[in-house]
């Protein structure tokens, strides 16, 4: 009998994306790595918390707080509300295992194109830890490859608000109250009176989001010299 030699041609190996992408699939687990990892230091800078330190028993998290998390979209649940929006529901993998995510319709318009299996990406929004276990209302979900040196990637360091002495204590912190609750966000303020002396660091509750919006109302309300140490 005659041998029949067979020679296949050359193939290229699997990219290592393509080749995690295919072991979840197939076995549902990350076989020879994880997505995250080669990228590690940048979720980790990019995340004010992370699933491990929220579901610890004694977490320092509360409810309503405002996160960034970064991770991997593993699964992605769209749905209709009674109104007729859409939205979805999302589980995001971290370094460390995984939380649910709720896009509700405002936020879905935003980013619906990113709500995929497998994207990378950083989600910013508010915790919810009414139940047992915590999930995040999103605001944004955006490429983790966004998050660079530039704009997106601003530190969220204090700003500090100078009241001057024509605006009284009790004028200067209730309308402080009214801007930040209009740009909440991540970012923590200081304010001193100077009709006062008094000196406060607000709840997290009423940080705000590093923007030239929540900086030109405070101006407006306090004058042109009020900020000082001005995040953006």
């Amino acid at each position: 009998a005659m041998a029949i030699k067979r020679e296949l041609p050359p193939a290229q190996d699997y990219n290592k994306r393509d080749l995690l992408s295919m072991e979840k699939e197939m076995l549902g687990i990350y076989l020879t790595g994880h997505p995250l990892k080669e990228m590690e230091e940048l979720v980790i800078e990019a995340s004010s918390c992370d699933t491990e330190a929220l579901n610890e028993e004694n977490s320092k998290y509360k409810n309503a707080q405002p996160v960034s998390i970064a991770g991997i979209i593993s699964s992605v649940r769209k749905l209709i509300t009674k109104k007729g929006d859409q939205m979805a529901a999302l589980r995001l993998e971290d370094l460390y295992g995984d939380i649910e995510i709720i896009v509700f319709p405002k936020a879905f318009e935003k980013c619906r194109d990113e709500l995929a299996e497998d994207n990378i990406v950083l989600i910013k929004g508010k915790l919810d830890m009414k139940e047992d276990i915590p999930k995040i209302l999103a605001d944004s979900v955006d490429p983790l490859v966004s998050y660079s040196s530039g704009a997106a990637r601003r530190q969220t360091k204090m700003v500090k608000l100078v009241i001057p002495e024509t605006v009284s204590e009790e004028d200067a912190l209730r309308k402080y109250r009214m801007i930040a609750r209009a740009h909440r966000g991540e970012m923590p303020v200081a304010i001193l009176c100077l009709q006062t002396g008094h000196k406060y660091k607000v709840d997290f509750d009423l940080w705000v989001e590093n923007s030239s919006e929540f900086f030109s109302k405070c101006r407006e309300a306090f004058g042109e010299e009020c900020v000082r140490d001005e995040g953006c």
